[in-house]
């Protein structure tokens, strides 16, 4: 999970694993499905995984809430099939009510925590899971999380769950929604983030998240954020904290 509070960027086209969930906190933001779809101006909206999807941030303060689809709020969420998906004005001006609290003084982890727990109330993640996350793929996704920056092999994953490497491939995309190496791909990514939060350079942040190089990084972070992560390192204030 992330949560980011702050001016919204004016991204590429890009796609990611995470749900997105877009909130302006002034005005409204643009988004649109692909860069041969049309512009429509949202409030709020959310974006489901693995969509290809641009931002033109308008000028607006946004809380974006990042989500992955296989954790148990993800799998809460109503995400309908529509690319975008906009949030409706009532949960629009009650996540802009939290977000005004968290932001009155200077913002706390344990606000973000608020106000990323409000925004998953206002859209009906608190309700009945939609279904179960495979207890064989939930022991891949604690194993790969617990040692990101390994260069896990497929092979070891599916020792972890207790299968073929064949199998593994088959439950694994149906349940999480790509490969076991885009997901890797997906958690290195995660893992560069981490090391930039603490300091690290693009160089050392590339190489510690297993990355080839500081290029590597940049052309990954570029089709899956839409902005390059020296955008992020030099203009972002991190906080981190388990929620």
């Amino acid at each position: 999970r992330a949560l980011y509070i702050g001016a919204a960027s004016d991204t590429t086209p890009h796609l990611h694993h995470a749900i997105q969930i877009c909130v302006a906190l002034n005005g409204r933001v643009r988004l649109r499905p692909g860069p041969e779809s049309r512009w429509r101006r949202y409030g709020g909206a959310i974006i489901r995984s693995h969509q290809n999807h641009q931002l033109d941030g308008s000028g607006c303060e946004v809380v974006i809430a990042y989500l992955e689809p296989e954790s148990e709020e993800g799998r809460r969420l109503a995400v309908e099939s529509a690319p975008i998906q906009a949030i409706t004005p009532a949960s629009v001006a009650a996540i802009r009510a939290t977000a005004d609290a968290a932001l009155s003084d200077q913002v706390s982890p344990e606000a973000a925590i608020r106000l990323f727990r409000d925004v998953l109330v206002q859209l009906g993640a608190g309700s009945e899971r939609r279904g179960v996350l495979d207890d064989r793929v939930r022991k891949v996704l604690l194993a790969v999380r617990a040692d990101p920056t390994r260069r896990w092999r497929v092979a070891e994953m599916a020792e972890a769950a207790g299968l073929s490497s064949r199998r593994l491939r088959q439950i694994f995309a149906s349940q999480v929604g790509l490969s076991c190496r885009q997901y890797l791909l997906w958690t290195h990514l995660d893992s560069a983030l981490r090391q930039l939060a603490g300091g690290a350079s693009l160089t050392e942040a590339a190489l510690a998240a297993g990355f080839a190089d500081a290029a590597h990084l940049t052309r990954t972070f570029r089709r899956m954020v839409g902005i390059p992560p020296s955008a992020i390192a030099r203009s972002v204030s991190f906080m981190e904290r388990l929620i």
